[in-house]
């Protein structure tokens, strides 16, 4: 059976791995990515669901080609704009699935307890 190895139809680039050629220019790997949303306060711990995050967040990324069929294809990513992050940490904070959004709501909880023992006392 023939699986699709790049189901978001991406663009690939042609690294030669063995000649020590660099990325395209402007792009991160996952690990300076993933550093890249940390700083800008967006908190991504997988790096496994990278590929989706940034599918699902128009965030621009290509498939590179690799030598060997071990592991999963590397794909690099390119930092969206300070405008577009905003709108990726408002859309996080709203949302309680994601790790931005837990953890406002845990300091919400904590805020609405300490309000009710207040009051109570």
């Amino acid at each position: 059976m023939n699986r699709n190895h790049n189901p978001h139809e991406l663009k690939t680039h042609q690294i030669d791995w063995e000649e020590g050629e660099k990325l395209p220019s402007g792009s991160l790997d996952s690990d300076r990515f993933i550093k890249y949303l940390n700083r800008k306060g967006l908190v991504i711990e997988r790096k496994d669901n990278l590929p989706r995050f940034a599918n699902n967040n128009d965030i621009k990324m290509t498939k590179v080609t690799r030598s060997g069929s071990a592991g999963s294809t590397p794909t690099v990513y390119y930092p969206p704009s300070d405008s577009k992050m905003q709108k990726i940490i408002i859309i996080h904070k709203n949302n309680n699935k994601t790790l931005l959004g837990q953890e406002i709501l845990k300091k919400k909880n904590w805020i609405i307890l300490k309000e009710i023992f207040w009051r109570m006392i």
